[in-house]
């Protein structure tokens, strides 16, 4: 039976570490996810280029993750006669918000007077009962007020495999839990040490205060009041109540032995 048990304890030990470790490789491969971009031109004519920055891949809605969108407007050449060129960003899948994660509208505008200028935005999948394998973003774009045409395939964004976008939000959840654990076990932990701390000074004063009467009196006498004040500065008097008043109550009772170590006290100085 103890065989048996430590087998199974050992078993589960290893799943857990293969679990805790397939999610923290999750967790890495997310953050490495984060900054695989690409950039492709959207819009060139002479001088002038208009780019998308955005992510190879993405997780699906349920991670509830956003993503930054750059477009950069570039122009190398000299001025002659100012354009101003508008582009517009739709799809049917995807989000399009700001920093805060409020939804805003995906237009972009730039005139040829800039040299060099960049606006940014976030994506994120909106929340559908279908898992969608890619996300496209179609781009639209007027020069002067008029329609130009630009890119014949729409801008394409892949998405994880549906397991992987599961575990991704497992991992994320895991992390979560494990730091709620770890601060309520820190906080137990912390309660239980205190508490022990303070059954051992109960415990070390108590038996002080019994060790007293093998002492001489007045010895005795300077031992307690020094306890007594170590007791109230650790405001321990209710769990030592009992000890008190019996050493109060055989002081009390000791009138004259006091005198009597008095008196002798007086005669050794003397």
């Amino acid at each position: 039976m103890g065989i048996a048990s430590y087998r199974i304890k050992i078993d589960l030990y290893v799943f857990v570490v293969v679990i805790v470790g397939i999610l923290f490789g999750v967790r890495v491969y997310n953050a490495w996810q984060k900054t695989n971009y690409t950039t492709e031109v959207v819009f060139r004519d002479g001088d002038i280029q208009i780019s998308l920055h955005y992510p190879v891949k993405i997780l699906s809605s349920k991670n509830d993750a956003s993503y930054p969108l750059i477009l950069s407007f570039s122009y190398t050449g000299d001025i002659t006669e100012p354009h101003t060129y508008e582009i517009f960003l739709q799809s049917s899948t995807l989000l399009f918000v700001d920093a805060k994660g409020s939804e805003l509208t995906p237009r972009f505008q730039f005139t040829s007077d800039q040299m060099f200028f960049e606006q940014s935005m976030y994506v994120r999948p909106y929340l559908s009962k279908e898992y969608h394998q890619k996300h496209l973003i179609d781009v639209s774009m007027l020069v002067d007020g008029k329609p130009v045409s630009i890119q014949s395939q729409p801008v394409e964004i892949a998405v994880v495999s549906h397991l992987f976008s599961f575990l991704s939000l497992a991992a994320a959840s895991f992390l979560e839990i494990s730091i709620l654990g770890a601060l309520v076990t820190w906080i137990a932990n912390a309660i239980d040490t205190a508490l022990n701390l303070r059954k051992e000074l109960i415990i070390q004063i108590r038996n002080e205060l019994n060790s007293l009467a093998s002492l001489p009196y007045l010895e005795r006498l300077r031992t307690f009041v020094t306890l007594e004040e170590q007791i109230r500065s650790y405001d321990l008097e209710s769990d030592l109540m009992r000890e008190l008043q019996q050493m109060r109550i055989s002081f009390a009772d000791s009138e004259r032995e006091f005198m009597r170590a008095v008196g002798e006290q007086l005669r050794q100085e003397g």
